[in-house]
């Protein structure tokens, strides 16, 4: 399943992980002296109980790279504002895998704050909370279904294209932990 269902089941939007200035913008967010630190805000991650976490990642939270104000102060780091909201979206996908959130957690968190708090379709409550009962007991073995699910196009009532740049965050923290 590693890659192949991305290849052609995804739509052809560039890979994040592929693109040179994410490449750059990743070596950068793991030095010290990089304005936005993964490993720093892994490890504030790992550390932090599920309301400040989802106050971090939240609209206006301090890792919401997504807002205006952090999105004129880190743009140029990574090639403007698409981009920029692209990271926003890998960024939760690692934090929310340094939070111990399984995949469908995160994806399920990130429809969620789409629904309710950044206008989202009313049409699709009743489904969300069919979506939310299952979610609350989802185990990390279910991550592979998530990620088929995922590349398969379902996008979590979250905005286009957000759940795969979420779903290579996730990915990438838990390659990075495997490699330490």
């Amino acid at each position: 399943m590693e890659g192949s269902i991305r290849k052609t089941c995804v739509p052809p939007i560039q890979d994040l992980l592929q693109t040179n200035g994410f490449q750059d913008f990743l070596q950068a967010g793991t030095q010290k002296n990089g304005s936005i630190n993964l490993l720093r805000n892994a490890k504030e991650a790992r550390d932090m109980n599920p309301i400040d976490f989802v106050l971090a990642v939240g609209p206006t939270g301090k890792w919401d790279y997504k807002n205006d104000k952090l999105a004129s102060k880190n743009q140029d780091m990574i090639g403007g504002q698409n981009m920029l909201q692209r990271f926003g979206n890998f960024h939760f996908g690692y934090v929310a895998a340094a939070n111990d959130f399984t995949l469908a957690e995160s994806m399920a968190g990130a429809g969620l704050v789409q629904h309710f708090l950044q206008d989202g379709n009313p049409i699709n409550t009743p489904v969300l909370d069919k979506i939310l009962d299952q979610v609350t007991d989802v185990s990390s073995e279910d991550a592979e279904e998530a990620e088929y699910l995922t590349h398969a196009g379902y996008e979590w009532f979250d905005n286009a294209g957000d759940a795969a740049d979420i779903l290579d965050g996730w990915n990438f923290y838990h390659e990075q932990e495997r490699k330490n």
